[in-house]
């Protein structure tokens, strides 16, 4: 109380002042002078002011930490003694100022609850009467733990009961009798070497203080009359155990986070190796559930920090952050995948570059015209970098990120030389689109020429039918990426018919209900085409059109009673996707191998007869 506080500076002020002048000031005006410098005190965490029903009190902060740093200064002195509590430091210590621990289950779930300030107080109530302890959260658990352990050993070697309690635990932990004996030994003659054991909760050490600490209980309450050190030995046995379950669940739950991490890391190396935030958070485990239940989002993010700027020997971390496929859209790769993704995309990408040079340059052919680049390697290199860049927009974006070249720089290093066919960079410098796609500008035009009639490409017949095209206008406009017609025309009436009657019967087996042929076409391209940008999805798309009609008009050709049966269409899409790089890369083979067989559904419903 604070009129108590100024009647004790008065009785110091009257004792000390003569000897000590500085006390002088509180020989009047106490009052003035007390509330003119304690919120100064106050501030800088030297005391507390306490308003409990009207009545001002005053808490200094360090008196009762203190007093408890006093009480538990020498184990060795309290060995057969209680904790401390109120009654043996003789102090009221204010109840909100108090953390109260009523049970194992709340110490363990204290000590779970990581940082606390270290003067707070903590107060343990023990089951079946067996008192308190007070102790300063900076105590626990190592400092409380070791006293707790010394009492223990104070029980063994004064009730001189080593033997009994190691007859009782080898009746509970069969086979293990050395370990037992030994730990025990331990106990008396060496205490101040547990405290790691319980830390690193091994199953030995777990199961022995369990039995240990239970036995202990056990014997103490059989007894009628409890003395000191029966009071001093249960508190000890509790303390034991709650840390030492504390400890193995700590343990426990570090591991499976661990382990979670180590799968996690593991699903980064998974193609299609680039993944997003939203990826990761979606990751599963071997267990089938997701990752996320085992670790909370705050660690999650410290991982991918780590992994992302830790890095080793002036060496680019583990895990890189990369341009994602959408523009500002920021992935994740594993460095080691980082190689094996390009030279994904770079598959890809080629499929994708040398069709639209073909079709590009077939389309000049049938005007008559050609493109600069087949005359010149330096406007074909450009034709390559701008289909590309509209392509495969990712693919340009990852050649030019300066990591790439860093880790083509290390794998170099270490593998000391890289193979001719997997090389992107030459002293520094990205190759050529024309190596990296290993698309050759005289190889393309050989193949456009195959297919093309001479007049097309001889220049002089060209240019003459490019002026009478010009003055008749009597060509079309060729330059569709897709043709038009999507029918089938067939001799036989009733072979079309029949075809037709296939596809419909296929089309109510294959589509769900709710879904018409179409809708489903779509659900399934955005499945498989999910990660891949638009405008070389679409691409893709017109490509398997392309495919899948080609495939039927050959089979139709060849075998005039082809049989559209369910395995027919299903053999026929699987070899388009086996035959073609791009198609085999995509990562939802079945949503792709579904997709192409209702495009081969579709085309033969359209089935007419001449």
């Amino acid at each position: 109380m604070i009129d108590s506080f100024l009647a004790y500076l008065e009785f110091c002020s009257k004792k000390y002042s003569e000897e000590y002048p500085a006390w002088r000031k509180w020989d009047a005006d106490r009052g003035v002078n007390f509330w003119s410098e304690i919120p100064a005190l106050a501030e800088q965490g030297k005391c507390e002011l306490i308003t409990e029903e009207n009545e001002n009190k005053l808490y200094m902060t360090n008196f009762f930490p203190d007093k408890l740093n006093e009480a538990y200064k020498d184990i060795e002195e309290f060995v057969d003694r209680p904790f401390p509590n109120e009654q043996s430091v003789k102090s009221l210590v204010p109840v909100e100022k108090i953390r109260y621990l009523n049970s194992d289950y709340d110490f363990s779930a204290f000590l779970s609850e990581g940082e606390h300030p270290p003067a707070q107080i903590v107060k343990i109530i023990f089951p079946d009467n067996f008192g308190s302890a007070l102790v300063l959260a900076a105590m626990l658990p190592q400092q409380l733990l070791e006293m707790a352990i010394h009492k223990v050993r104070n029980y063994l070697t004064r009730s001189n009961n080593k033997e009994y309690a190691q007859h009782k635990l080898c009746l509970q932990i069969q086979g293990k009798e050395t370990m037992i004996a030994e730990m025990l030994e331990d106990i008396v003659s060496r205490p101040w070497v547990l405290y790691k054991p319980i830390e690193e909760a091994a199953d030995f050490t777990f199961h022995f203080w369990t039995h240990f600490c239970a036995f202990v209980r056990d014997d103490i309450r059989r007894k009628k009359e409890h003395i000191s050190l029966d009071i001093a030995v249960f508190q000890s046995a509790f303390i034991i155990e709650a840390v030492s379950q504390h400890f193995r669940v700590f343990n426990q739950k570090k591991q499976e986070k661990e382990m979670a991490f180590r799968e996690l890391e593991s699903c980064l190396r998974r193609p299609p190796f680039l993944h997003s935030m939203g990826d990761i958070l979606k990751f599963t485990g071997s267990k089938g559930g997701p990752l996320t239940n085992l670790y909370t989002n705050n660690e999650l993010e410290t991982w991918l920090k780590k992994k992302t700027t830790e890095s080793k020997n002036d060496k680019l971390p583990e895990l890189l952050v990369m341009q994602g496929f959408a523009k500002d859209d920021l992935c994740f790769l594993m460095k080691e995948k980082l190689l094996s993704f390009t030279f994904r995309l770079l598959t890809e990408g080629r499929f994708l570059v040398k069709g639209a040079v073909v079709r590009l340059w077939s389309k000049a052919f049938l005007k008559y015209e050609r493109e600069p680049g087949m005359d010149s390697d330096s406007e074909f290199e450009k034709t390559l970098l701008k289909l590309a860049e509209k392509l495969c927009p990712a693919l340009v974006r990852l050649l030019a990120d300066p990591k790439l070249l860093l880790v083509y720089q290390e794998a170099e290093h270490e593998k000391d030389n890289i193979p001719p066919n997997a090389r992107i960079f030459e002293r520094g410098l990205l190759l050529p689109y024309s190596k990296l796609f290993q698309i050759q500008r005289h190889e393309i035009l050989q193949e456009v020429k195959l297919v093309l009639p001479f007049w097309y490409y001889i220049p002089f017949i060209a240019a003459l039918l490019r002026f009478f095209s010009k003055l008749f206008k009597k060509r079309k406009d060729s330059s569709s990426d897709e043709p038009a017609n999507e029918q089938l025309v067939l001799d036989e009436k009733g072979d079309s018919a029949e075809i037709k009657t296939t596809a419909e019967n296929l089309e109510l087996l294959m589509v769900p209900p709710g879904h018409t042929l179409d809708t489903y076409l779509e659900e399934l391209e955005n499945r498989w085409g999910y990660r891949i940008e638009q405008e070389t999805k679409k691409y893709l798309v017109n490509d398997i059109k392309f495919l899948v009609r080609d495939k039927m008009r050959r089979s139709l050709k060849v075998n005039r009673h082809f049989n559209p049966a369910r395995e027919n269409i299903s053999q026929m899409a699987f070899d388009l996707i086996l035959r073609n790089k791009a198609l085999s890369s995509i990562t939802d083979r079945d949503s792709l191998l579904l997709y192409i067989e209702l495009y081969f559904v579709k085309f033969m419903r359209n089935v007419k007869s001449k």
